[in-house]
């Protein structure tokens, strides 16, 4: 029951956890965040059969990346966000191009990539 709580707490609570539960990003239809969205959690890997994503919000200390292929080999976007929610609308040659996304959530995301 203790191990329960701690990973409720975890998922919930604490912004840097990497709990499955955690919401990583949401995408939508709309390049002004509206329309149809979907939200993608921390691990997972999807994909969109509409390819209708046009704008993408990304929660802190995650990072979403896009694809142009259903089998996740053909990257065309990655948006990381350091501190914060991060928004971004695709550029025209992303938008309505993305098949498959991937998104990761990790403590400490934009210390181990800064160069």
């Amino acid at each position: 029951m203790f191990l329960i709580s701690i990973i409720v707490i975890c998922s919930y609570f604490v912004p840097t956890c990497t709990s499955k539960e955690q919401s990583c990003a949401q995408y939508y239809d709309n390049g002004d965040f509206s329309g149809s969205s979907e939200w993608i959690f921390h691990g997972e890997k999807r994909v969109d059969t509409n390819q209708q994503i046009s704008s993408i919000e990304v929660m802190e200390d995650c990072e979403l990346t896009g694809y142009s292929d259903d089998n996740y080999s053909d990257k065309i976007v990655r948006i990381k966000s350091c501190s914060g929610t991060k928004q971004s609308s695709l550029k025209t040659d992303q938008d309505n191009s993305i098949r498959g996304v991937s998104c990761v959530c990790t403590g400490g995301l934009c210390e181990w990539t800064a160069t």
